[in-house]
């Protein structure tokens, strides 16, 4: 039994920091255009892509496509971004003051990309991609992130069973024990 708590914590620690540190889980959050702004010739999408845990900075990784070239912006605020904020900002002044401080993660053109970053504890990712055509741009955006809320609760369940295993007596340093008198 001792054995087997201590091989049970060790796994459920391991498994809890890689939780923590390395991005796996794909997002179920919705990648779906929260608007749409076609004026002349260019059009904008802005996407509400991510909100990460309330307590623990997420790491994460964000590839995205697109069938033609896009001009694709994202950044990571240290608030969270809901989809009307994202709807009714008029410009970038209020963006910037619905996402608080905010961080350049992605700033290119192309077809494809990817970006390794940190969102904070309760903040969000926003990504914004941009066309020189009065047609609103179609971009595929795939997130993985970690899960360290789940990861922190694994890692002290296995830190937990791992001292178990370690303070537990075994059998036969029970039977060996010097009954008192």
């Amino acid at each position: 039994m001792r054995k087997v708590l201590f091989i049970v914590g060790v796994v459920l620690a391991i498994l809890g920091a890689v939780l923590i540190v390395v991005p796996l889980i794909p997002s179920a959050s919705n990648f779906t255009a929260s608007s749409a702004d076609c004026t002349g010739s260019s059009c904008t999408t802005a996407y509400n892509i991510y909100s990460a845990s309330p307590v623990i900075p997420t790491y994460a990784k964000l590839s995205w496509s697109a069938p033609t070239t896009v001009y694709f912006f994202a950044i990571t605020c240290t608030n969270d971004v809901s989809t009307s904020q994202l709807d009714n900002a008029n410009s970038s002044a209020q963006l910037g003051a619905d996402c608080g401080t905010n961080t350049t993660v992605g700033n290119t053109s192309g077809t494809s990309g990817s970006y390794s970053f940190t969102i904070p504890a309760g903040g969000s990712l926003v990504f914004f991609a941009a066309s020189s055509s009065s047609v609103a741009p179609t971009v595929t955006a795939t997130l993985t992130g970690t899960e360290p809320f789940l990861g922190l609760i694994v890692l002290i369940l296995g830190i937990i069973l791992l001292v178990l295993g370690v303070v537990l007596k075994s059998k036969k340093q029970k039977s060996l024990a010097i009954p008192s008198s």
